[in-house]
């Protein structure tokens, strides 16, 4: 009989799977309810796109994994449980944050990120988006979160 790894791999990778969402969840909580009620930075919407950049691809790291669908059916000891569907409706939610960054950072004819300022004196301003500005964001943010319980 062969040492059963593959076990193992399911294992960790549900674990992890649970962890970056979680971590995803609660901080992504906080953005959001900043951005309610204060202007933030340019650099803050980054830190947004760049954590939930690195869990898509934990998820799709994790959706890779031979069995991994049956496998948290198990742990969750609920055989009805459609984890894929689940795990698709969390991944494309996280994809819609993205995306909504994405498209709508300011950005001039070539791409660059318009997110700084400097003056004569060398002093560098950071763009800075109202709680208007970032409404459609927070809803896109309130669907990602609706997905992961």
């Amino acid at each position: 009989m062969a040492f059963p790894a593959s076990v193992q791999v399911k294992v960790d990778g549900f674990q992890k799977l649970r962890r970056v969402a979680t971590d995803l969840k609660q901080s992504l909580e906080t953005k959001r309810n900043t951005m309610s009620t204060q202007s933030v930075t340019g650099n803050f919407i980054l830190s947004i796109l760049s954590q939930t950049k690195e869990a898509i691809g934990v998820f799709e790291t994790v959706e890779a994994i031979d069995g991994i669908a049956e496998y948290v059916r198990e742990q969750h000891n609920d055989p009805t449980i459609d984890v894929v569907a689940e795990f698709t409706s969390m991944k494309n939610a996280a994809n819609s944050v993205l995306g909504w960054i994405v498209s709508n950072l300011p950005k001039d004819n070539q791409d660059y990120l318009l997110l700084k300022t400097i003056d004569v004196d060398g002093n560098i301003t950071f763009r800075q988006f109202t709680p208007a500005q970032t409404a459609n964001l927070r809803t896109q943010i309130d669907g990602l979160l609706a997905t992961i319980g």
